[in-house]
């Protein structure tokens, strides 16, 4: 059974939702046992979600028992369903099955958008089962910076601005199927978003090899995606952009940052000394 909560109601369950939130065999992304955020980030982040007129918090309970948490926010203009905190110690697919069954008595022709470390087993039991799209697929990596000095630059790599953002829009359009699309870039880059985005490119003359776009949270940094020319991965090209991410955000006092690796980028993640969550 799902029962929505106000704020008083979650706050008697705190200790054990953010206890619940650091075993990754019971959650979903967001993340909390990744070694950056801490319990205050999960009690302010949750918290903060009962003053969004967006977002609801439910209580999953089976046979009166208290089995986990979610909490779900909405883009009504991008029909979007995002995920704050789902957290299931028991009967995850009771918990999946009536959560879906909610929201599509709600949220008509909306798309829900959910992710799962290879710990949480009973989530990749039930997705087996059922007609999902897999949208990715990727290994979780985080640096610290307390330690971290800057390494050498590509001198070709230029900052992406109002001025320049067509140069990126080309290579970044044929990127398909993503949320973070060129317009949303653009809007994030001038700073109509909440938090800060930062995107560079690597030029040759006039050509566009690579692209890397980033954001930033209160202290940590994350690493969104990086695009090719054709679409075609370079490990060269990617390892460069990396590094420039890696020195922004050392640069502007980040504490650390975060990043979904494809296959074909764990090896640099490695010689980086990138240190894997999950």
């Amino acid at each position: 059974m799902l029962v929505k909560m106000n704020r008083l109601e979650f706050e008697q369950y705190i200790d054990s939702a953010y206890k619940l939130s650091l075993d990754l065999s019971k959650s979903a992304f967001p993340i909390y046992a990744d070694t950056i955020k801490t319990k205050a980030d999960f009690v302010r982040n949750i918290i903060a979600s009962f003053d969004d007129n967006n977002s609801e918090m439910l209580l999953f309970k089976h046979n009166n028992e208290v089995c986990g948490f979610i909490s779900y926010y909405i883009l009504a203009d991008d029909n979007y369903i995002g995920i704050r905190l789902f957290n299931i110690n028991s009967f995850f697919a009771e918990a999946m099955s009536q959560f879906t069954q909610y929201l599509s008595s709600k949220y008509r022709g909306y798309s829900l958008y959910l992710g799962f470390p290879t710990d949480n087993t009973e989530a990749k039991t039930f997705f087996n089962s059922v007609d999902v799209s897999v949208a990715d697929t990727s290994s979780v990596y985080v640096v610290h910076f307390d330690g971290y000095k800057p390494l050498k630059e590509d001198v070709n790599i230029v900052e992406v601005n109002k001025s320049n953002y067509n140069c990126f829009r080309k290579l970044h359009d044929n990127t398909e199927g993503i949320y973070w699309n060129s317009d949303r870039l653009y809007d994030g880059l001038i700073g109509s978003t909440k938090n800060p985005w930062l995107i560079y490119i690597l030029k040759e003359d006039s050509d566009v090899l690579g692209g890397i776009y980033f954001t930033y949270y209160k202290e940590m940094a994350e690493i969104f995606g990086i695009d090719f020319k054709d679409g075609v991965f370079d490990f060269s090209i990617a390892k460069k952009l990396i590094i420039k991410a890696f020195n922004k955000s050392k640069l502007d006092s980040m504490k650390a940052l975060t990043y979904f690796a494809s296959k074909e980028e764990i090896e640099i993640m490695r010689d980086l000394d990138m240190s894997y969550i999950y």
